[in-house]
């Protein structure tokens, strides 16, 4: 620094020896004398002092026709007018950067002085930033010769304007704050000024509200105060300027008005003449307040398990605010739920013109109405709702300040549907969720929560019933639960199992004849049993004992003919009811599941038209391995339980025997037959083929003869197929059966047909009832019509037809990225059974260890690029589940 300053020394020094020379030279040769005299200091924009030309006659004679031309450095222009001085005037000002001016004649060794003004321009800075010298020159001219003079350095001094200072230059405020910037302008430069021009634009979010300091304008988000000598004169030394280290403070009132666009940025110019000599910026900005309103809803839901419409339960939320922000617009809703969102189909209600709404627990309560409402579903099933029964609500509440609360309460109500089988219920099972707003208006979510997760109800059933019972014969009616979940179940509640006998069938009344069973070991029996007329109900109290879902209501019932003498079929009904608390006043009850059955109870005893069908049984004969304890692997030891596993279902592969039993008697005068038919008519038959069908007859109690190779032919109807058994005897002697030729049927043979079926075509994805109607009868001839076909009676049979299928489930897509690993999985299924829950667990035939199917390998091809790293496979059996 200290070398650059002697080069200017340096510099100004020659160029005063060579001016010196020059004016030396001059005055020898010259007849005038010019001297340059300058102010004192020159400011920026600011009107100079007199600036002094002395023009003197210097030669031994009058010097005649003198003008002077004034040449001003670059930036810097006459003041037109401002030239004071006895014998000048202007003669030529059309380029103020180089004025012209008369000069009186001049006698010997007299001198006239030209006094000027001058004007310094904002763009004599550039000149004097990149090393120019502002030297003033003159040319001056006369009769016979002219002379040049060039003054001394002009001493031009430039303000320098700075943003010194801004409070609350990065502020942290809230939404609505008011608070004050104070922005400090400073002089650091030499020169001085007369005005200065300040603005701020605030962005969007900021309200300039009030400002202090010179004179304002606003043009849009621009707010622009101008200085002048009036406002200079309050600070510094109170002249009319702003001198050098001198400042002057705006005060800015702004508030906050949004929570984004909060910035500020600041303009400082000064300049003249319609330039800018400088323009200096600044800029600050406002942060939000990190507060936010955060809730908590605590609920309390008194519901009991009384489905009466008269019972009333309460609800309530209490909203708390634990945030450090107000909490604003809250929007409460409140709806029946079972999964996501609201679910219209329930046998609760809201009761919307009880909402009620406190702040705190010192208030006092008042009602409030929702602003919206939806409608539960209310036909079917929901009828006993009424119309118009709500199941959601919608309120706006009050905004909620940090540390508050408001308690919001409702009642509910439930009702008992009077239709019987209603599968899935849901009851006084509730919902929350609430939206509210932080200080910037931005929606905060409270997301969906149970309030009450309610009772549910899902009872669904499959039932089997005999077709056909015997006089003094017991059978079973058997009802597996799929599905047994019971609303609210609790040491108050009742299952009553309600069964309508016919005349022609009994009950014994005890426990053991009437229980739920599972595979899994647990069993309920019922608490008493009672009957009322035909009626018999059986009472489970309390929680139930039993896994319900997978198992058993098992019925027996027996066939009791008494007087009747002829076969009839009578119906038979089953109702259970559900009682979720035997306590509540008024009580009620669920019709969960109600069916009705017809039976033929078979009372003949004897037979004067042919054939007496007097038997007819069905069940499968091909087993498993004994799994008596029901954990999916055949037992060591042991032998299967045939009490226990499950003779009447068949699936694919498994062999069906069916078997005819009859006595002939004479038919009239008719003492002898020599033609029989049974037919088997299989309403699912296409599942099923004849294997083998054999005929055993006998006479007088003794066996005759087996026929091994029954003809048979058969014929279908879209699923049904009907079976044919040809039992004539010229039709068994072709057959191969060692009968003689003059062989006939006659009085009390006895005839058992025993078929044989497999199941030969998988159902798939299916569970059917497999119901076989069969006739049974002889004939004298071949082809009897219905008049010449002698029988009595007739039966049936019912079983369950079981599917199966594979099926598997995973990706059967996978993306790697780069390098890293990746893990796949598939899963892979049998079902025995309709889907979907006789996968690994499901267990259709209990107590028996069938090996259906075996996973034989897994083959993984590898991708290009890849290792196996680890791999495992497992395994779950069927078995007993519960």
């Amino acid at each position: 620094m200290s070398n650059i300053v002697n080069l200017v020394l340096r510099l100004r020094l020659i160029y005063i020896l060579l001016t010196v020379i020059a004016v030396f030279t001059a005055n020898a040769q010259s007849k005038l004398g010019v001297t340059i005299t300058n102010p004192g200091d020159i400011h920026l924009c600011i009107e100079s002092d007199f600036i002094t030309i002395e023009v003197r006659n210097i030669s031994a004679s009058t010097v005649t026709g003198i003008e002077t031309k004034v040449v001003l450095p670059s930036g810097m222009t006459y003041i037109t007018g401002s030239i004071t001085g006895s014998g000048v005037s202007e003669k030529d000002t059309s380029n103020l950067s180089q004025p012209v001016f008369n000069v009186s004649n001049l006698s010997i060794t007299q001198a006239r002085e030209l006094k000027i003004k001058v004007r310094t321009g904002c763009s004599i800075s550039s000149f004097l930033n990149s090393g120019g010298l502002a030297i003033i020159r003159t040319t001056t001219a006369y009769s016979g010769g002219s002379v040049s003079a060039n003054g001394n350095v002009l001493n031009i001094k430039q303000a320098s304007l700075v943003v010194q200072s801004i409070t609350n230059q990065l502020k942290v405020a809230y939404k609505y704050e008011k608070f004050e910037r104070q922005i400090a302008v400073k002089n650091t430069g030499a020169g001085k000024l007369t005005s200065l021009t300040f603005s701020r634009t605030y962005n969007t979010g900021q309200v300039l509200f009030f400002t202090s300091g010179g004179s304002t304008s606003t043009t849009g988000t621009t707010t622009t105060s101008i200085l002048d000598t009036a406002d200079f004169k309050t600070i510094g030394n109170n002249d009319i300027y702003l001198d050098l280290n001198e400042t002057y403070i705006f005060t800015d009132s702004i508030q906050v008005v949004s929570c984004t666009n909060l910035n500020v940025t600041y303009g400082l110019s000064w300049g003249c003449y319609g330039s800018a000599c400088q323009t200096t910026s600044a800029a600050a900005n406002t942060t939000l307040n990190n507060i936010l309103p955060a809730l908590t809803i605590t609920p309390t839901s008194n519901t009991t398990n009384c489905l009466s419409d008269n019972t009333a339960h309460d609800q309530k939320l209490v909203i708390y605010n634990r945030g450090n922000d107000t909490a604003r617009d809250i929007d409460l809703n409140v709806f029946q739920s079972y999964g996501s969102g609201y679910y219209q189909y329930s046998i609760s209600q809201i009761l919307t013109n009880t909402f009620t709404v406190q702040k705190g627990v010192k208030d006092s309560a008042k009602s409030i109405t929702p602003y919206k409402t939806s409608n539960t579903v209310s036909t079917g099933v929901y009828s006993c709702l009424g119309a118009n029964a709500k199941g959601e609500a919608y309120l706006k509440l009050q905004s909620l300040a940090p540390g508050d609360s408001l308690i919001i309460k409702w009642k509910t109500k439930s009702c008992s549907p009077d239709i019987c089988n209603v599968g899935t219920l849901y009851n006084q099972r509730w919902k929350y969720k609430a939206t509210y707003k932080n200080q910037c208006g931005s929606p905060v979510n409270y997301n969906e929560t149970y309030g009450s997760y309610g009772t549910y109800q899902s009872f669904q059933v499959q039932k089997l019933i005999p077709t056909d019972i015997n006089s003094n014969e017991t059978k079973v009616l058997e009802f597996t639960i799929s599905s047994g979940y019971l609303l609210g179940v609790s040491a108050k509640s009742q299952l009553q199992v309600q069964l309508k006998l016919p005349s022609l069938l009994n009950h014994s009344l005890t426990a053991a004849d009437v229980q739920f069973e599972h595979t899994n070991g647990t069993s309920w029996s019922p608490t008493r049993i009672i009957q009322k007329s035909d009626t018999v109900i059986a009472f489970f109290n309390g929680v139930p004992q039993v896994t319900l879902s997978g198992s058993e209501l098992l019925i027996k019932i027996k066939g009791i003919c008494g007087s009747a003498s002829s076969s009839q079929t009578q119906n038979l009904k089953l109702n259970i009811a559900y009682n979720p608390d035997t306590t509540c006043n008024p009580g009620s009850a669920l019709l969960i599941y109600c069916t009705d059955d017809d039976i033929k109870i078979h009372c003949a005893t004897g037979c004067s038209a042919g054939l007496h069908f007097n038997r007819f049984t069905a069940k499968r004969i091909s087993y498993g391995q004994p799994d008596n304890n029901s954990d999916g692997i055949a037992d060591a030891t042991g032998s299967l339980n045939y009490n226990k596993i499950k003779l009447n279902r068949i699936m694919y592969g498994d062999t069906l025997l069916t078997t005819f039993s009859g006595k002939i008697h004479n038919a009239g005068s008719i003492t002898s037959w020599n033609y029989s038919k049974a037919t088997s008519t299989l309403n699912y038959g296409k599942f099923l083929s004849v294997k083998t069908a054999s005929l055993s007859i006998y006479r007088n109690g003794n066996h005759v003869v087996t026929c091994s190779n029954v003809p048979f032919s058969y014929s279908t109807s879209g699923n049904a197929k009907t079976y044919t058994f040809d039992l004539g005897l010229n039709s068994l002697l072709a057959s191969g059966c060692l009968i003689y030729s003059s062989f006939n049927y006659i009085n009390i043979d006895s005839l058992v047909l025993n078929v044989k079926y497999v199941v030969d075509l998988n159902p798939g994805n299916a569970e059917y009832q497999l119901q076989i109607d069969n006739d049974f009868y002889v004939s004298n001839v071949p082809n009897p019509s219905a008049s010449q076909r002698y029988s009595c009676d007739n039966f049936s049979a019912r079983l369950k037809l079981i599917g199966y299928y594979f099926t598997n489930y995973g990706s059967n897509t996978f993306n790697a990225d780069g390098c890293s690993n990746i893990g796949i999985s598939q899963n892979y299924y049998l079902s025995v059974g309709a889907c979907c829950s006789n996968y690994a667990g499901g267990n259709i035939f209990p107590y028996e260890y069938r090996k259906w199917a075996k996973l034989k390998e897994i083959i993984l091809t590898k991708p290009l690029g890849f290792d196996i790293i680890t791999s495992n496979f497992n395994h779950s059996r069927t078995k007993s589940t519960g």
